[in-house]
């Protein structure tokens, strides 16, 4: 099987790119599930790791940066 990583693109709302695709998770992503979301200004990643384990990581600068 191939690795599964998790990328980010950020577009403005005319659909120029802002901020061009990079890794948010380079690798351990599992082929099952995955979902993202934006609250309160923090943008969330939650997906599951290929051990299995449900992980989240998190952005509080509009998704330049995840932890």
């Amino acid at each position: 099987a191939l690795p599964i990583s998790i990328q980010r693109l950020k577009r403005d709302p005319q659909g120029n790119t802002i901020l061009a695709a990079s890794n948010v998770v380079a690798s351990g992503v599992g082929d099952d599930e995955i979902a993202a979301f934006f609250r309160l200004g923090v943008v969330y990643v939650i997906y599951t790791s290929t051990a299995g384990a449900i992980t989240m990581v998190s952005s509080t600068d509009d998704a330049t940066t995840f932890s």
